[in-house]
């Protein structure tokens, strides 16, 4: 199954299926995307549409303030 291929080659990223749409949130879309659309096409899934959906409010709080650091 997609699903599993995905979280037990991504561990860190969260998976949400709703009917036959897989929804992957992973903390670092630049660099990880061309590897997660890989795996789904290597699992046997199809992919329709790839993109990066904008952070959450607290999302990017964390990020800066971990910059900081």
């Amino acid at each position: 199954m997609v699903v599993d291929a995905i979280q037990k080659r991504f561990p860190r990223v969260k998976t949400l299926v709703d009917g036959v749409q897989l929804s992957i949130d992973f903390p670092d879309a630049g660099t990880t995307s061309p590897d997660i659309v890989r795996a789904v096409v290597q699992a046997g899934g199809r992919v329709h549409f790839a993109g990066v959906v904008g952070s959450t409010l607290e999302d990017t709080y964390l990020k800066l303030v971990r910059r900081d650091q």
